[in-house]
């Protein structure tokens, strides 16, 4: 039984062979953990709104459910949508492989984070993520910029167009995601600003290469049948 389902795997990876673009995934967190906080930051990311926003603990649970939730959603577009899965890939690990970039040549820092008392699990977790996640390299965020390449795919894509509840749900996770990094002190609002910036430029960039491809595609078939 397990050979056969080893094999069905085999044959479809032979077949489905842009899902190699999954090996970024490990290549990524290597580069991040080997470089963050290598360098001192040269700038300390604040905003007036980041004195405002309240530190919620809870919202750790959110933060930390970031990477199972985008490798699911990854796993999910790959195998059912080759196209969607593209564009996902391209978005999201073009956007990380620009951020690693950026924190090389302006290291960022934060100084948001307070002392938390460890009296439950919430506050349990926070410190753990904080002493294991030194505050630098922040700017733009990856968890949003990731958070945000999923919400545009699924939500412009083919693939849930016909399942509204679970392109919602989906949508809603990532944007609890993205809110989720200012409310446990892990993000200053710039790092969301821009890590969403960072993503709207590269889907746009996406669907203007979509088209093109598109309009080139039927300029050819024209052009055959004339």
């Amino acid at each position: 039984m397990i050979k056969k389902i080893f094999e069905i795997v085999i044959n479809w990876i032979k077949t489905h062979k842009y899902c190699f673009a999954m090996l970024y995934i490990p290549a990524y967190l290597i580069a991040f953990f080997s470089t963050n906080g290598l360098y001192e930051p040269s700038i300390i990311v604040h905003h007036p709104l980041d004195d405002v926003i309240p530190f919620v603990v809870e919202f750790v649970t959110v933060y930390m459910l970031w990477f199972p939730a985008i490798m699911l959603v990854l796993l999910i577009v790959m195998i059912l949508s080759e196209k969607d899965f593209k564009q996902m890939a391209f978005v999201m690990f073009t956007g990380m492989t620009i951020s690693l970039i950026i924190y090389a040549i302006i290291p960022t820092g934060l100084d948001l984070r307070p002392e938390v008392e460890v009296n439950g699990f919430c506050s349990w977790l926070i410190n753990t993520v904080w002493s294991n996640d030194v505050p630098m390299n922040v700017c733009p965020s990856i968890h949003v910029s990731s958070s945000m390449a999923v919400f545009f795919v699924v939500w412009r894509g083919e693939l849930f167009k016909k399942h509204p509840i679970l392109k919602s749900i989906i949508m809603l996770f990532m944007v609890a995601i993205c809110i989720s990094t200012v409310f446990v002190k892990q993000h200053s609002v710039v790092d969301v600003f821009f890590g969403c910036l960072l993503t709207v430029i590269l889907y746009v960039i996406s669907e203007i290469y979509i088209l093109f491809r598109r309009n080139r595609k039927t300029t050819c078939q024209k052009t055959e049948m004339s």
